[in-house]
């Protein structure tokens, strides 16, 4: 478990130091759980169309019975430019539950009535199961102004992963609402669904979080 934390830790400090193009940190506490979690984007400097991309995080259960459910993530993508609405390459995913797995994903975004959609579908080989598995995540986000300060931003993130690409082996739904300051600065109610391995046991969750945000 400290191995786990230094590593989310070592990830965070990089994303600052590289002073990411966006950089995202979020502290969450549920009825069930505790999260943070961080992302960032970087454009490589050498080549303008390549981006470089992470995202970690740690949850923790606070009920003892849960604990096998507590997991440390950490993912790293590098990502090149098809075309206006298309990105690819390879990543690196790492879970203290289902350990390592490389593999490749391709990036669809665009903007739809005022909705910043992503659709992430992804291949990848998990090296303790020894096999090919496929997943798919989708990211939807909306933000209105109501002044010159604030705004009130709405996002949903939608994951799954099937272990030979027929058998569920994770899913995750999260759900976040809240107003924004100079969209830097959120706080608000959040809600967390969290789904495990092919007889899909269920642990969900209402919650406050905050959010920084660098741009």
């Amino acid at each position: 478990m400290k191995r786990i934390i230094v590593i989310i830790t070592a990830f965070t400090a990089i994303a600052n130091i590289t002073t990411a193009q966006h950089l995202q940190q979020e502290l969450l506490s549920g009825t069930e759980k505790m999260v943070f979690q961080t992302t960032f984007s970087q454009q490589w400097n050498q080549n303008p169309n390549l981006r470089v991309n992470g995202l970690a995080f740690f949850n923790r259960f606070y009920d003892s019975a849960d604990r096998t459910f507590d997991e440390a993530v950490v993912l790293t993508s590098v990502t090149g430019s098809l075309s206006k609405h298309f990105s690819a390459g390879p990543k690196l995913f790492y879970s203290s539950v289902a350990g390592l797995q490389p593999g490749l994903l391709l990036n669809a975004h665009t903007r739809v009535a005022g909705i910043d959609m992503r659709l992430t579908p992804q291949a990848a080989y998990n090296v303790a199961n020894q096999a090919f598995q496929g997943g798919l995540a989708l990211l939807l986000r909306k933000m209105v102004p109501i002044s010159s300060q604030w705004s009130i931003a709405a996002d949903a993130f939608l994951m799954g992963s099937w272990l030979r690409f027929d058998t569920h082996d994770r899913s995750n739904i999260q759900a976040r609402i809240g107003p924004v300051y100079k969209k830097h600065f959120q706080f608000g109610f959040s809600y967390d669904l969290d789904q495990y391995g092919p007889k899909i046991l269920h642990r969900d969750q209402f919650g406050a979080f905050t959010r920084i945000l660098f741009n």
